[in-house]
């Protein structure tokens, strides 16, 4: 599992403790989450940042940030003047490394991690700086691809804001981090180490609340892909139902699944007289206790149930009744058998995942 840190496990305030069982319950017994963030910093400094705001080394297995990559590349041009535009806590990735910082009219290329202070400015604030260097021909490194983050209840512009002003004065940028395949190469090569083993795609999900770096990065390299709307795009979306034919517009192509908060909720679908009233056995409310910490079932049932409803949505579950995810009419009216079909909460509130309920018009 790969998955975004900032808006799914965290606001840059607080940590989502749904979100971070989640990720436990998955783990405890045997999964795989390697954390794919866009952060412009090191590894360790987002391991350390993620710590500060409540997310335990227990919730992954590594991390792979944008930051590791570009310094990658200044590593690769060693001794090289660069100018390096961006706040300082983001200095980790130049540790150790030749990389001699230089003014802008001095610089050989630029190295952008994020505005100098984003509590106050924005990517506009650099429009005059932007044109100088594109005066001189400067490639832009961004390490950041974001265009805005969700900090508490705000946004603010990243990187990738800056990126794309550049870009669209002309100005050549070289990107680091989702979407961009490098990102996802090496998760996977993480998640392989961890597993001892390659990691065939089609084994592998991605959650994200981007649809410009998270969706768009999981389809372009191969990997099914979870929406979670509660992040950047919040403000889009009146609620989480996937099935509803107002979400289409919004994707070039549909994700696996919608959901508003990472947090897992299955429960053996019963008859409605013995399902809860929002349809599904069990109470969503109820607190996450279980045999494995933060679960609310036995994993390897948490596992198998999930990636069939992987199979389901993507057209691969064995037979043909429910063929691309809608359920034939007999098997609509057929009253469900308890222990053998599992509905898959994911929302606290309430999308559900039910094989016998897919709308016509979504895949």
């Amino acid at each position: 599992m790969l998955s975004d840190i900032w808006g799914v496990i965290h606001n840059g305030v607080e940590s989502f403790p749904a979100a971070c069982d989640a990720l436990r319950c998955y783990r405890s017994e045997g999964g795989t989450v390697i954390l794919i963030t866009n952060a412009p910093r090191l590894a360790d400094s987002v391991r350390a940042q993620v710590r500060d705001l409540g997310v335990g080394d227990d919730c992954y297995d590594a991390i792979v940030s944008s930051g590791d990559l570009t310094r990658n590349y200044v590593a690769a041009h060693p001794g090289r003047p660069l100018f390096w535009l961006g706040p300082n806590r983001d200095a980790s990735i130049y540790r150790d490394l030749d990389a001699p910082f230089v003014a802008l009219e001095q610089a050989d290329y630029m190295i952008c991690t994020g505005l100098y202070d984003d509590d106050t400015e924005t990517a506009e604030d650099y429009r005059a700086m932007m044109e100088q260097a594109r005066a001189r021909s400067l490639p832009m490194v961004c390490a950041n691809p974001d265009i805005v983050v969700q900090r508490g209840d705000q946004l603010i512009d990243c990187a990738g804001a800056i990126a794309e002003l550049y870009s669209e004065l002309g100005g050549e940028v070289i990107y680091y981090g989702k979407p961009y395949a490098p990102i996802y190469q090496r998760a996977l090569e993480l998640a392989a180490e961890c597993r001892g083993q390659p990691i065939a795609l089609n084994r592998a999900l991605a959650i994200g609340d981007s649809l410009r770096t998270d969706i768009a990065g999981a389809r372009g390299y191969g990997i099914d892909c979870v929406f979670i709307t509660r992040g950047i795009h919040a403000g889009e979306f009146d609620g989480p139902d996937a099935r509803d034919p107002a979400l289409k517009p919004l994707f070039d192509a549909p994700p696996k699944a919608v959901m508003r908060d990472l947090a897992w909720w299955l429960f053996p679908k019963q008859h409605a007289s013995q399902a809860g009233p929002s349809g599904y056995a069990g109470d969503p409310n109820r607190s996450r206790t279980s045999t494995s910490p933060g679960c609310p079932m036995p994993l390897n049932l948490l596992k198998r149930a999930w990636f069939d409803l992987i199979a389901v949505l993507s057209g691969r579950f064995a037979g043909p009744a429910h063929r691309r995810g809608i359920a034939s009419p007999a098997r609509r009216s057929a009253p469900p058998t308890p222990g053998v079909l599992w509905s898959v909460v994911i929302c606290r509130g309430g999308w559900r995942f039910d094989p016998g309920q897919c709308g016509p018009g979504w895949e």
